[in-house]
């Protein structure tokens, strides 16, 4: 009896030495993110090594690609089901392939992190899907002005303490960048008294449009029932905001399709002014001898939501860890990290303002006057609304007749608007 005891020990200890021994030399899970932000790499390193300092059994394997790059890479890879385990996406570029069940559930407790209130609620409806939570809000990108102090004081547009005298509204930013602009002596313009978006990227062109459009009231899309909605823009506020473009082109003579543009223009002290999102920030840290400041937009202001996606790749080991890499990042701390490192705003509200700006003053004017929030659209044909839109607003910044042509701008505004509307019914979002 003794040795049958003996041998059932035995054999206990060696399978569970045998286990033991398997469970030590198990490989950890690994999951493989990717990002379109470079910019934003010192922010991923610290994260991935915090992470996985925190989860020895989590291997995470990050990948950033320049933006247009990895826009390509995630659109090819999602219908080819080779996309990485995790990716930080605008909501409006992937939609399509929610429907199609690309992407894991989100785990009870970050779909109550997301409705719980420290979102906005614009947020949190593009990052659904027909009502159900399929991501998890990162960041925001929203704009500001941006403007140089040496071009104020050239100017003389200083107060009796030195400081800059700053626009309080679109006109006085007009009659501002008038004083700013810099010209030779045969009248040409040198640097831009106002750095306009007047070709390039489709949606980027769209986005300062649609900034400025808010700036006298209007917006890309108005709602007008659940899913549906119709252009906002065939209106008082288009047109002020159309006049606005061809004034500072055509009357003011701020800026033209000759001058160096957006921010690269601004970092080498080649523009006075601009709008911008917070990663200038960011990049302004490289040219020390710049000395600029910012101040908010006069009135509601757009969000441009970056959230996580974790996909569905029929592994739920590591579905599981992408979720739990997601909440690391989403941490108060990892957010107040993210963005002194990547510059742009965290989506959550509830974190602490000034802990956030500490040190950099030019911040303080992204969290100013930020109570009416306008993001994407949580709709498929989002993406394609805003890319033909700024085909056309790009040809119309060609035609200085329509600063002195009252009906073509209204029929230029109305032409737009009905494409957009069309699109909006062709998808059974029109409400008009």
């Amino acid at each position: 009896m003794k040795k049958v005891l003996c041998l059932v020990l035995a054999f206990a200890m060696l399978f569970s030495l045998t286990g033991f021994q398997s469970a030590l030399a198990q490989e950890p899970v690994t999951i493989t993110v990717w990002s379109g932000y470079p910019d934003q790499q010192a922010w991923f390193d610290w994260l991935t090594e915090a992470f996985m300092a925190e989860n020895p059994d989590i291997k995470v394997e990050l990948t950033t690609f320049p933006i247009a790059d990895f826009e390509t890479k995630v659109f090819a890879a999602l219908p080819a089901g080779t996309c990485a385990d995790v990716i930080t996406i605008n909501p409006s570029y992937v939609y399509s392939f929610a429907a199609g069940g690309k992407f894991a559930p989100v785990p009870d407790n970050l779909k109550a992190l997301v409705t719980s209130g420290i979102y906005d609620e614009a947020v949190v409806e593009e990052s659904s899907y027909n009502g159900e939570v399929i991501a998890v809000p990162h960041m925001l990108s929203n704009a500001g002005w941006f403007y140089n102090k040496q071009y104020f004081e050239d100017a003389g547009l200083v107060d009796e303490n030195g400081d800059p005298i700053l626009p309080t509204n679109m006109e006085e930013v007009l009659q501002t960048a008038a004083k700013l602009a810099k010209y030779d002596q045969d009248g040409n313009l040198v640097n831009s008294g106002l750095s306009l978006r007047l070709t390039g990227a489709a949606s980027g062109t769209c986005e300062k449009w649609w900034v400025l459009l808010m700036q006298y009231g209007g917006t890309l899309l108005e709602k007008v029932g659940a899913g549906l909605y119709v252009a906002g823009y065939n209106n008082q506020a288009g047109f002020d905001t159309m006049r606005f473009y061809l004034r500072a082109l055509y009357e003011y003579g701020v800026d033209n399709f000759e001058v160096p543009h957006d921010t690269s223009a601004f970092l080498a002290g080649e523009t006075a002014m601009f709008a911008r999102e917070t990663s200038v920030i960011v990049e302004a840290q490289k040219y020390p001898e710049l000395d600029y400041g910012t101040f908010p937009m006069f009135n509601a202001n757009i969000a441009i939501t970056k959230s996580w996606y974790v996909l569905d790749n029929g592994d739920d080991a590591k579905a599981e860890a992408a979720w739990r890499f997601v909440e690391f990042a989403n941490q108060p701390d990892s957010m107040v990290r993210f963005h002194h490192l990547g510059g742009y705003q965290p989506a959550r509200k509830d974190l602490d303002v000034e802990e956030l700006v500490a040190g950099v003053e030019q911040r303080e004017a992204f969290f100013q006057n930020f109570d009416t929030v306008y993001t994407y659209i949580a709709i498929d044909e989002f993406q394609e609304i805003m890319v033909k839109l700024a085909d056309r607003l790009m040809d119309a910044y060609t035609r200085p007749e329509l600063l002195t042509d009252d009906a073509a701008l209204w029929q230029f505004l109305e032409e737009a608007a009905q494409e957009t509307n069309d699109l909006l019914w062709e998808n059974d979002h029109f409400g008009g």
